[in-house]
């Protein structure tokens, strides 16, 4: 019974950090769209494995930010000055993350999407 409390909380703590957090919203959006492009290019297992923990890295950064965010809004500049600093590290953080994904997920969907497209719409002799 405890378990599916906590899964409760841990559910009703992502739907509030969706409601208000726009960028893990368009996080979630994006997953959503390499699962339906992965579905569409018939990804293989280690394809899969790659592509969820890409996903599953960045939206759990942003909600790391999220969470390091309030607690520092808590504190604001008044404790200290580098709060600023710090969100900011926090920030690139997650944009590093979202960066790399994109760049790894260029090198598996790439190649799939140009076959696609040669087999498809490129008529040879």
């Amino acid at each position: 019974m405890r378990f599916l409390f906590s899964i409760q909380r841990a559910s009703a703590g992502f739907m509030k950090a969706l409601e208000t957090e726009p960028h893990l919203r368009i996080e979630c959006v994006a997953g959503f769209l390499v699962v339906a492009l992965g579905l569409f290019l018939h990804l293989s297992l280690l394809e899969w494995i790659v592509v969820f923990l890409l996903v599953g890295w960045v939206i759990s950064l942003e909600l790391l930010n999220s969470v390091f965010e309030r607690v520092l809004d808590i504190f604001k500049p008044r404790l200290h000055s580098a709060v600023g600093e710090v969100k900011d590290l926090l920030s690139a953080m997650v944009l590093w993350s979202a960066f790399i994904s994109t760049v790894i997920g260029f090198l598996i969907f790439f190649p799939k999407l140009l076959i696609f497209f040669v087999e498809h719409f490129i008529r040879i002799g």
